[in-house]
């Protein structure tokens, strides 16, 4: 379960618990709750089971607010109330894990603070936030870089001997792990030039997405599967280049491949970046 909150406040950061502040009880960082698509029959027994997702989550927890003085209380109280400002945008919510692992989401406000002062220098709070993504995401981002994926060794050359070599090995291949326990889109595929004709695929889930379009030496293409952008050289909008599948990753291992028609050189590659997705703590 969770130790320890930060959240951006004036400038920098605000850590609870602290030694104003404690965090005792923690809500919603489990499993998010699930949305289900129902048909029911009109003229029948039961339904159709259309479809399961999870809906946006709600994260609460609770508290006391503490000091040894009324001023050092108000102080504390002031800075506390101040981190939980939103004035309408989100702000990244990151936590620390008791067995070390640190992740956030991004939440907004979803309720007001209860706050009942409960003595001359102590008071209860109570706050519940939404996050629109249900998925909790590692703080830090990996990243893989390779150039295409070659087959080599495979055929055989006069004069041959038995047995014969018919198949080769798939090299270049990327291993991206995704250490959660959810399939996570990656954060970003840069596919960079020279060439033609570039298919990035996930051979773990058997998906090909692919930029049908040229790439002189410098340039690029910056792709965000999860909201189905693709960009050139980080401002021309080249959706319409683009094919086959907005693959994710699934959790585990994943081996990725980049595959190019023509006109690439060894400056010809792929930079990926994603980040580790749970579904709870």
């Amino acid at each position: 379960m969770v130790e320890s909150i930060t959240i951006p406040s004036d400038g920098g950061f605000y850590t609870f618990p602290n030694s104003n502040v404690s965090l005792e009880d923690r809500e919603g960082f489990g499993n998010p709750e699930p949305k289900v698509g129902l048909h029911e029959y009109s003229n029948a027994h039961g339904g159709l089971m259309a479809s399961q997702y999870y809906k946006t989550r709600r994260i609460s927890f609770s508290g006391h607010i503490l000091a040894g003085d009324y001023a050092s209380f108000a102080q504390a109280r002031k800075e506390f109330f101040q981190a939980f400002s939103f004035l309408n945008a989100e702000k990244l919510l990151r936590f620390t894990t008791f067995d070390g692992r640190d992740l956030q989401c991004n939440v907004m406000a979803a309720t007001a603070i209860r706050d009942a002062q409960t003595g001359p220098t102590a008071s209860f709070y109570a706050i519940e936030l939404t996050a629109s993504d249900p998925l909790f995401y590692a703080q830090t981002t990996s990243s893989v870089q390779g150039g295409i994926a070659t087959l080599t060794g495979a055929g055989f050359a006069l004069p041959f001997a038995f047995p014969l070599a018919l198949s080769g090995s798939l090299q270049g291949v990327l291993t991206l792990a995704n250490n959660g326990n959810a399939r996570v889109y990656p954060t970003q595929i840069k596919l960079i030039g020279p060439g033609t004709n570039f298919t990035v695929s996930n051979k773990t889930t058997d998906k090909d997405l692919s930029f049908n379009g040229t790439l002189s030496s410098g340039e690029y293409v910056i792709i965000d599967p999860k909201r189905r952008t693709a960009l050139k050289n980080g401002t021309t909008n080249v959706y319409g280049s683009m094919s086959g599948d907005w693959w994710d990753l699934y959790y585990g291992n994943n081996t990725v491949t980049l595959v190019v028609g023509s006109g690439n050189t060894s400056s010809t590659g792929v930079e990926i970046l994603w980040r580790d997705a749970f579904w709870g703590v």
